[in-house]
């Protein structure tokens, strides 16, 4: 059974200056003559603070990796404000602060886990000293020591995944993104990564978790935002946990936000517009998808 995170968030990390702050955030991608052609996020506004599990949820097409992208430096937003510790996420002097793990494991399937650990370590500059020592405790924290010599294009989906984490964690970065990390394991495979990122938590790090299952999100953040159409739909978030590693389990609070052209502003409306609850996912409904038109992601 996954329990909810019992982590170094505390009330300090609320008054704190946010690792990520977003105002107004707009990427609209053009066509050829320079006509916008997809409104892939609109006016997305939300802070990350430190030591915080925070939740991206939406579904496909919502907007979720557009944002990923912006926060990483990778695309520049078309309108608004982004500042990652406080600066342009395009400097490169912040880079070296964050790891990365993408929707899809991009590894070389002749390395085995010690050398692609080893392979990024580099990257980084990292001593050799220095090296073995991250690679050994990594592998260790995603339970792959005994698997650390075989190639990785034998690896299943979800031993991919963690040393796909493992990677992301190499140059022991303030801010890990994780861009649907569960995205085609199976139940077992999904609660090894969830305790992990859960594990991850209770050790300070500061995360951003995207997917498009709530029940992957849920369980291991404090605060999450749901995305439909580039739009935020509704916040959810709870308090700091209270002493004893989270034995109490505090309820959500929920902002519902303004959502233009819905006729039914009610708390019951939010909830169905940002997940069907029959499918605790956010998939989407027929409904939703006539309500607000499908958006780039």
């Amino acid at each position: 059974m996954v329990t909810a995170p019992a982590t170094a968030w505390n009330a300090s990390s609320a008054t704190a200056a946010p690792v990520v702050a977003c105002q107004k955030l707009t990427k609209v991608f053009k066509d050829f003559w320079m006509r916008d052609r997809v409104r892939a996020v609109d006016e997305l506004s939300f802070d990350i603070r430190p030591r915080e599990v925070f939740g991206l949820l939406g579904p496909n097409g919502s907007g979720k990796s557009t944002t990923i992208k912006m926060i990483l430096g990778l695309l520049r937003p078309s309108r608004g404000r982004i500042a990652v510790f406080g600066k342009p996420p395009h400097e490169v002097d912040i880079k070296k602060r964050i790891g990365y793990l993408p929707e899809e494991s991009y590894l070389y399937p002749f390395l085995n886990a010690r050398e692609t650990l080893d392979y990024y370590a580099k990257l980084f500059n990292l001593d050799a000293k220095t090296r073995t020592r991250r690679t050994d405790e990594l592998l260790d924290m995603v339970g792959l020591t005994g698997a650390q010599f075989r190639p990785v294009r034998e690896y299943s989906k979800g031993m991919q995944r963690r040393i796909g984490i493992a990677q992301a964690l190499i140059n022991d970065p303030d801010f890990l993104i994780l861009d649907e990390p569960t995205t085609g394991l199976d139940p077992i495979g999904t609660k090894q990564v969830k305790d992990l990122i859960i594990e991850l938590g209770r050790r300070g790090k500061t995360i951003l978790l995207s997917s498009h299952l709530l029940s992957d999100v849920e369980d291991c953040v404090h605060r999450m935002v749901i995305l439909y159409g580039g739009r935020v739909r509704r916040y959810r978030g709870r308090g700091p946990r209270g002493a004893g590693g989270g034995a109490k389990r505090e309820g959500p609070t929920c902002a519902r936000p303004s959502v233009r052209g819905s006729r039914d502003r009610s708390p019951r409306a939010s909830r169905r517009q940002a997940c069907p609850p029959r499918s605790r996912s956010c998939s989407g409904s027929p409904g939703a998808a006539r309500r607000f038109p499908r958006r780039g992601r």
